[in-house]
């Protein structure tokens, strides 16, 4: 007899799951007497810290209050989403079975016996971890540390089943009380239905909450703590959401690796503490940012930092330097939109001429890391003292649709009064302005960026390393992709431009756009796009402005190549068509691109989530430009 299709179905009610079907997963009612001891929809806690990095691999679970407190007190504390019904000293065998755990890891031969399973399996990669290989040495440590009659047997195993998911969440994933208990029973737990027990008549609410806890304790005191004590959790460029397991002492030498190539490379000056203090005393100071180094599939890393507390200024000086980029049309949005226009306009001149269009694509060496904070100083003072009005307007603009929801957006304008357009359904609020001072705001944003101090939590004891950024942007900073934008910007201005310029011959035509470090350059005149590679490959000394060859991409020199990406589209110049380039994901689960919060209703929360995918990544080019040409 065949085996019926698996399907899953998910059904909501006020927003609440109340069952999951599958053939890997019996029914989850949340309204039913089966799980009234506990909330399945509780969140429970991974303490994942990516700022703080530890790098001694050894096991030790219990520790400072813990290790003098009973270990059925610690139960106790644990929450599963619903008030006690009651407490856990009618389960006299609990106690024992938890002391056992407890007794059996915290020795010496624990430590050596998990260093041996450490090496049965394929943990010793310098690189991110194949997480299949993490959950089998998980497994086995289960097994052997773990009392078997601490769950029963059957839920032991369905415990660690249960498991991959759990390591599998990304790290904006939040791991459900019934993804960690799916399919297990009170009814095989010896100390939930010993003889004392049946002769106190606990309820089965009681059974259910203390098995709830037991599996909370077991998950984050003790299986999690042993991932932690000898993995480094991390994100990855390229998988978004999707966690990374590097051994402690490999991810030590990544680290180690780069920092000192940024102390070498004349990106961090290490700062004594009273030195730190003395920059974070400075007025216009942004304050000290946490730091962290965030791998890159290409083996190196990236410095990502992270602010406390945020300036009071911060807010209106963002709106300033997005008034300010738009000076820069050659500026390609996050939604493509920009793209969309100007190349349907250049597709469409190009098709009349039934023209061959040539193209050239180049990678910045390090956009952010290159920039020359001097050169950007320049650039700000400038435009405070030329360009720049001794005041602006912040307009707060408000719109009232259908449905009677209020949208609100705020936009910066050198008018006091200025009209706005109004959606189709909806209806203008009355609009609220405030001046802002847009010359001083500048001259802060210019100070701002010479100041900015880096804390890098390294060790259980030792004090954060602090370092004085001397070069570059902070990825990371709210105004650092914006000062991006106008850096290169001004030299595509002053430098760029100069150097393209002249008349355009009859039927010629071209096209230029950026986006952060792409630029892309296409041309009905192959001299012109000649002319372009020759001065991305010759570079711009003055804004330490340099391409990396292996990542050009062009149909010069009779290469063949027609086709390539750019921001996440895919641009055919031979039939002018372009589509949503997906190559970033091929491999990898869409769950690592989404988190989905259960409170919410379903269906909702899943419409924002591809929405949000759609509008980045598909809108503009779902539909080919050759429309706009016809």
């Amino acid at each position: 007899m065949g085996r019926k299709e698996s399907t899953v179905r998910l059904f909501t009610r006020d927003g609440v799951p109340i069952r999951v079907c599958s053939r890997l997963a019996t029914a989850v009612d949340t309204s039913g007497e089966a799980t009234k001891g506990f909330d399945p929809i509780y969140r429970v806690g991974r303490k994942i810290d990516m700022y703080k990095v530890d790098f001694k691999e050894a096991l030790c679970l219990f520790k400072g209050k813990e290790a003098r407190l009973p270990v059925i007190q610690v139960i106790e504390t644990k929450n599963v989403g619903v008030s006690s019904s009651g407490n856990l000293a009618s389960f006299l065998r609990l106690a024992a079975e938890a002391d056992a755990l407890k007794n059996r890891v915290s020795n010496e031969k624990a430590r050596h016996h998990t260093s041996a399973l450490l090496r049965n399996f394929k943990l010793d990669d310098k690189g991110p971890l194949d997480k299949l290989e993490v959950f089998k040495f998980v497994r086995s440590w289960v097994r052997a540390f773990v009392p078997p009659n601490l769950l029963g047997s059957k839920n032991t195993k369905f415990f660690l089943d249960n498991l991959k998911f759990v390591l599998g969440a990304g790290k904006g994933s939040s791991v459900r009380l019934w993804q960690v208990m799916r399919r297990m029973s009170v009814d095989t737990v010896l100390w939930l239905n010993s003889s004392e027990v049946a002769a106190e008549r606990v309820p089965l609410v009681l059974k259910q909450q203390a098995l709830a806890k037991v599996v909370v304790w077991l998950l984050q005191n003790v299986v999690w703590r042993v991932i932690t004590s000898y993995f480094h959790l991390t994100d990855m460029s390229g998988t978004r959401h999707k966690l990374q397991f590097y051994r402690k002492k490999h991810f030590h030498a990544l680290f180690n690796r780069n920092l000192r190539a940024f102390v070498s490379d004349d990106l961090l000056k290490p700062l004594s503490a009273n030195k730190a203090m003395d920059v974070l005393s400075i007025p216009d100071c942004p304050g000290e940012a946490k730091g962290r180094l965030f791998p890159k599939a290409s083996g190196g890393c990236r410095l990502l930092a992270a602010k406390k507390n945020a300036h009071a200024n911060e807010d209106d000086a963002r709106l300033l330097l997005a008034l300010l980029k738009d000076r820069h049309p050659e500026v390609v949005d996050s939604r493509g939109r920009g793209l969309h226009r100007g190349w349907s306009k250049f597709a469409k001149k190009a098709k009349e001429k039934a023209a061959k269009i040539f193209f050239v694509r180049v990678d910045i060496k390090n956009a952010f890391d290159t920039i020359k904070l001097s050169k950007l100083s320049e650039i700000l003072v400038n435009l405070a003292k030329n360009e720049m009005r001794e005041t602006a307007y912040v307009h707060t603009v408000r719109y009232l649709d259908q449905h009677g929801r209020v949208f609100r957006s705020r936009r910066l304008s050198s008018k006091r009064k200025r009209e706005y357009p109004v959606p189709d359904g909806c209806r203008l609020l009355p609009v609220a302005s405030r001046p802002i001072e847009a010359r001083r705001l500048l001259k802060w944003v210019e100070r701002r960026g010479r100041l900015h101090t880096v804390a890098i939590s390294v060790g259980r004891s030792r004090g954060p390393l602090r370092f004085l950024k001397q070069k570059g942007l902070i990825q990371g900073d709210t105004l650092s992709s914006a000062l991006c934008d106008l850096y290169y910007g001004e030299m595509v201005k002053s430098q760029l431009e100069p150097a393209m310029r002249r008349e355009v011959g009859a039927g010629e035509r071209r096209l230029f756009v950026r986006g952060v470090d792409d630029f892309a350059f296409f041309s009905t005149s192959k001299r012109e796009a000649e002319r372009f590679l020759r001065l991305m490959e010759k570079g711009f000394p003055e804004y330490d402005c340099f391409i990396r060859p292996e990542k050009t991409v062009t149909n010069l020199g009779g290469s063949g190549a027609s086709e390539f990406s750019f921001c996440g589209t895919l641009i055919d110049v031979e039939n002018l068509q372009t589509r949503p380039d997906f190559s970033s994901y091929h491999g990898r689960s869409v769950v690592d691109s989404l988190k989905f919060n259960l409170r919410k209703g379903m269906t909702e929360e899943t419409y924002e989530n591809l929405k949000g995918i759609y509008n980045k990544q598909i809108q503009s080019s779902l539909f080919p430009f050759q429309s706009d040409t016809t």
